[in-house]
């Protein structure tokens, strides 16, 4: 009996020890309403204060801020569109910068290639372009230049978006090279030839060629290059034009046939041989303005005493004037300038006074064509005659010395 007390007893004893350590366990939380202190056990739950009213596990709730998120939103909107403009203007930017450059490029060739037929035309007409060997010589010097500018055409740096344009460009210049290149041959061939209609006939086919490439420069290179710069709303960049023949009269058969008449009668005094004077009693005879002679188109007068350094290029002229001090009108006279050095073959260019009446001076135009090495010194000899009747011959020559160097 006393064994069993005892055992209750210690029971007892442990539920209280336990209640004890429970009661220990609980810790001070604040309450948000009240700032009582709810009981919380070691196994987190909340034993609530005396009328608190808590309720137990409650969360922390965050309301977002919309107004600040869409300003947020609204300036990083803003600075993704300025972006925008900025690498959309520096690439509008770089792409019409090419256009102009390109263009630019174009532009030059256009007007180079203008003056090519230009000078053709004036080489085929002009009276002062001495006979037909002489001119078949100038003509020849031009298709090599009309075919360098060719390659020159074909070697511009250009946009991708005109790389099929840029085909229309090449076709249109290598139909003028090789057009004129014909009007040399078809020349040449029509020397020896008895059949004038037929070697009119030649000569108005390759002129055809020449034709043909302004319909490609205009109908095809530049109405593409136009779509191409108005599809990329480029407005100030223009596409220039070019055209190789003005007169389409002077290419036709009958033009062609009437010029090359000419050409049998021109030049009748380009040999050293002179026709025997008319026994009239008149004064026969000129002088060569050698301190006056210049070149095109610098405009540079040539230096009988002295050095005259040539800046190199296209379309250079020796402009040698020559004055009748005679008592009648003299026709055809031939003017020659020779170009020579020690270590290289002489260069001879020709050209024809037309008419020159008493005390009056006229100017030859003689062409250069190709331009002798640069850096190289050479003698230079004019010599202007001879004249049917002429007595005084040493005032027809002049000597000079000049060396042509990089444009």
């Amino acid at each position: 009996m006393n064994d069993s007390r005892s055992r209750t007893s210690f029971a007892d004893d442990l539920n209280e020890f336990d209640n004890l350590l429970e009661d220990d366990d609980v810790q001070p939380v604040k309450s948000g309403r009240t700032g009582r202190m709810p009981a919380v056990r070691s196994n987190g739950s909340s034993t609530g204060g005396a009328g608190s009213g808590e309720p137990r596990g409650s969360r922390l709730r965050i309301t977002p801020d919309w107004n600040r998120i869409a300003a947020v939103l609204f300036v990083g909107a803003i600075v993704l569109l300025v972006l925008w403009f900025a690498v959309s203007s520096i690439i509008d930017s770089r792409r019409n910068g090419a256009y102009k450059d390109y263009f630019g490029e174009v532009r030059d060739i256009a007007t180079q290639s203008t003056a090519q037929g230009a000078e053709l035309d004036t080489i085929l007409t002009d009276p002062n372009m001495g006979d037909r060997a002489q001119r078949i010589a100038r003509i020849e010097q031009l298709a090599k230049r009309a075919d360098k500018l060719a390659e020159k055409a074909e070697a511009i740096e250009t946009p991708d978006q005109l790389t099929g344009t840029r085909t229309w460009l090449e076709t249109s210049l290598a139909y003028r090279a090789h057009g004129i290149d014909g009007v040399q041959r078809a020349l040449t061939a029509s020397i020896d030839s008895k059949d004038a209609d037929a070697s009119a006939t030649q000569v108005a086919a390759a002129m055809s060629r020449l034709v043909a490439s302004d319909v490609v420069w205009a109908d095809s290179f530049a109405t593409s290059a136009k779509d191409v710069l108005d599809a990329d709303e480029v407005r100030d960049v223009t596409v220039p034009a070019s055209v190789a023949v003005k007169d389409l009269d002077s290419v036709s058969i009958t033009g062609i046939a009437a010029m090359m008449t000419r050409l049998t009668t021109s030049g009748k005094n380009t040999g050293e041989k002179i026709a025997p004077a008319p026994k009239d009693g008149k004064i026969r005879g000129g002088a060569l303005e050698g301190g006056r002679v210049t070149v095109a188109p610098s405009g540079q007068t040539l230096g009988i005493n002295s050095l005259t350094e040539i800046e190199g290029g296209d379309n250079i002229e020796f402009e040698v004037p020559f004055t009748n001090q005679g008592e009648v009108q003299l026709t055809d006279v031939p003017v020659k300038v020779v170009l020579r050095s020690e270590d290289t073959d002489p260069v001879t260019l020709t050209a024809v006074i037309e008419r020159i009446d008493p005390g009056q001076t006229s100017t030859a135009k003689v062409s250069l064509g190709e331009i002798p090495p640069f850096g190289k010194l050479l003698d230079m000899d004019i010599n202007v005659g001879p004249i049917s009747g002429e007595k005084k011959t040493d005032n027809n020559r002049a000597s000079y010395q000049v060396q042509f160097k990089l444009p």
